[in-house]
């Protein structure tokens, strides 16, 4: 018994630092990881987010930011400041 409660507790902060690891390698605003735009960045989409970029746009003379994937360049979304006029 006492084996199997060292274990479970060994793999959940493995498990914890993994997932510390992953936020602290990937540097992005959370506002660009959160790709479903609930407000809370689960494992999957901080893992996905590795293989995306951001670059800046200018939509409607407002100064953006596109967050694409890397492989074929494609937007997957669109972030917009609410004030930020283009210089």
């Amino acid at each position: 018994m006492k084996k199997r409660t060292l274990f479970a507790l060994a793999v959940t902060g493995l498990g914890l630092a993994a997932a510390a690891g992953l936020f602290r390698i990937n540097t992005d605003p959370a506002v660009f990881i959160d790709l479903d735009g609930d407000g809370l960045v689960t494992p999957r989409e901080a893992l996905s987010s590795l293989d995306l970029g951001q670059r800046p746009a200018e939509i409607d003379g407002r100064r953006c930011t596109e967050i694409f994937e890397l492989k074929d360049g494609e937007t997957i979304r669109t972030h917009c400041d609410l004030a930020s006029p283009a210089s």
